[in-house]
């Protein structure tokens, strides 16, 4: 299985266009229309913890969640990686 999701979630990752959606700053009201993709794409990078800290997206990169302890790892990792293959049998 991992040889089949891990690529594909790199694959997501690589196809990120910033340019392609906008970022609501802290205390800006609007509205922000994201594709299944553009969802998937961000997941990706927040697994692969490609976001740097100067984009202001507090808590994105999977590195920073308190939730990290030993005894959630497994079953946080898990589920990622059922969301993600989920999402490569829909691209297919």
């Amino acid at each position: 299985m991992l040889n089949e999701v891990i690529p594909g979630i790199e694959k997501l990752a690589r196809e990120l266009q910033p340019e392609g959606f906008s970022i609501l700053k802290a205390g800006q009201e609007g509205t922000l229309e994201l594709t299944k993709l553009q969802i998937a794409q961000i997941l990706a990078n927040g697994f692969f913890c490609n976001f740097k800290d100067e984009i202001n997206l507090p808590h994105i990169n999977f590195d920073t969640y308190d939730l990290l302890c030993a005894s959630s790892v497994f079953f946080i990792i898990a589920t990622l990686l059922i969301i993600f293959k989920a999402i490569q049998y829909v691209q297919k």
